[in-house]
Formats: structure tokens, C-alpha cells, sequence
């Protein structure tokens, strides 16, 4: 074998070393943010704990008929969280075709049941769903499909994504204390990925109702394993 064989072979070799490195940084990196939802969101600054929610205008229609669970004004064109008239309101950021949103979804259904059944809680908690990147045509279909009953807002120009953070990991929970004095409310909390049981999520609720905001550690509050 020459010298410039045995330098092309070399080079080659090089180059498929440097590629399966970055593969597998790559796959390794992925895993770990999708394995570990909390740290995927330090990892990338979203909208936290403690931070004031901002100014969002949308068309009262999407929620037309939700206005009185909502607590919302019925003479307004465009609302804002400000005009909600609850204590605490859960935002759940999603996607249709999302599989593990479409579980949350269901486990919403049963919170909201949950919720509807306390006398103290039901008009303080309030759900509310945005369909990040769809229509409000397939919004129709998914709430018809799964028999939802809290309203879901179509956000087909995927606003959502530019007020919580670029490259959003849906489904993601906002949980938005508005029983305080900033205006549009401070968020109490957030949550990225699937909360798969409704009674440790309304466990979880009452946490962050009487609590400071931002004063809770949401690592632990919504796992499973704390009813056990």
C-alpha cells in the first residue's frame, strides 16, 4: 500500500470518526432533554415560575362558548388573561396530533370533573387549551373527538411558541396565579410533558393556589409517586 492510499484511507477514516461522534452527542443530547422535560426547559429559559404573564390579545370568539365558565365579559371583542375572573388558570400548550397531548387532554377532562365538584374550588380553577400550529377547523374535530370541556383555542400561527420559548416541547402546563396584583397575573408555575393522573395534578393545584408564586419547586410536585 502507497503512501497516498495509506492517506486517503486515513482521512476517511477521520472524517467517519468525527461523524459517528457528533451522532451519538447528538442522540445522547436528545435523549436526556426528552427523558428529563425539566431540565429540557433550564436548558432552553422558558417563561418560569415568579415571571409576570404577558400581554396576549385574542378574539373573544374562540371561546364563545365558554365565556360564563371563564368568567370572561361577554361585550368584548379581544380579551386578555386579565379578563379572566378566576384565582388560578391552568394554559395548557398543545398539538393536536400530539400523542402525549391528546392523553393530557383526557386527563384534563377528568380534573376539570374533579374541580367542578368542590364547591371551593370551582369557580377559583379554570383549564384552558392552546392548539399550537392548528387550525381552528382540526381544534373542532379534536375537541369533538376526545369530548373535551374546557375550551382549546386554535393558535395557528403558533404565537404560543414566541411567548413561552422557541422550540416549545408540548404538552406544556402554565399555571398563572390571577388573584394578584400585577395585571395580567404572575405565573405560578410551569410543567413540560405529560401529567398522567388527574388527582396528584389537582393535588398540585391546591398547592400553587395558596402558595407564593414562584416559591414552589415543580421537580417533584406533580409526580406520581407522592400518592404512593
Amino acid at each position: 500500500m502507497n503512501m497516498e492510499t495509506r492517506a486517503w484511507l486515513y482521512h476517511q477514516f477521520k472524517g467517519l470518526v468525527l461523524i459517528t461522534v457528533i451522532s451519538l452527542i447528538l442522540a445522547v443530547g436528545t435523549n436526556i432533554f426528552r427523558s428529563d422535560p425539566v431540565q429540557w426547559v433550564e436548558k432552553r429559559k422558558f417563561l418560569k415560575a415568579g415571571d409576570r404573564f404577558p400581554y396576549v390579545p385574542f378574539p373573544s370568539s374562540h371561546v364563545s362558548g365558554y365565556k360564563d365558565y371563564l368568567g370572561l365579559p361577554t361585550d368584548k371583542e379581544i380579551i386578555t388573561i386579565s379578563d379572566f375572573k378566576t384565582d388560578l388558570l391552568l394554559i395548557e400548550v398543545l398539538n393536536v396530533f400530539c400523542f402525549p397531548c391528546q392523553t393530557q387532554s383526557l386527563v384534563l377532562n377528568n380534573l376539570r370533573q374533579l374541580i367542578e365538584e368542590r364547591p371551593d374550588l370551582r369557580n377559583r380553577v379554570k383549564i384552558m387549551g392552546v392548539a399550537m400550529g392548528n387550525t381552528k377547523e382540526a381544534v373542532t374535530d379534536f375537541v369533538s373527538t376526545y369530548g373535551l370541556k374546557f375550551p382549546v383555542i386554535p393558535d395557528p400561527e403558533v404565537r404560543s411558541e414566541k411567548i413561552v420559548c422557541p422550540g416549545i416541547y408540548t404538552p406544556f402546563s402554565i399555571f398563572i396565579r390571577l388573584n394578584v396584583s400585577e395585571k395580567n397575573g404572575l405565573v405560578a408555575g410551569t410543567h413540560p410533558g405529560l401529567i398522567e393522573d388527574q388527582q396528584v395534578m389537582l393535588e398540585g393545584l391546591l398547592t400553587l393556589l395558596t402558595a407564593e408564586p414562584g416559591s414552589i419547586g415543580m421537580e417533584n410536585l406533580f409526580k406520581t409517586e407522592k400518592r404512593q
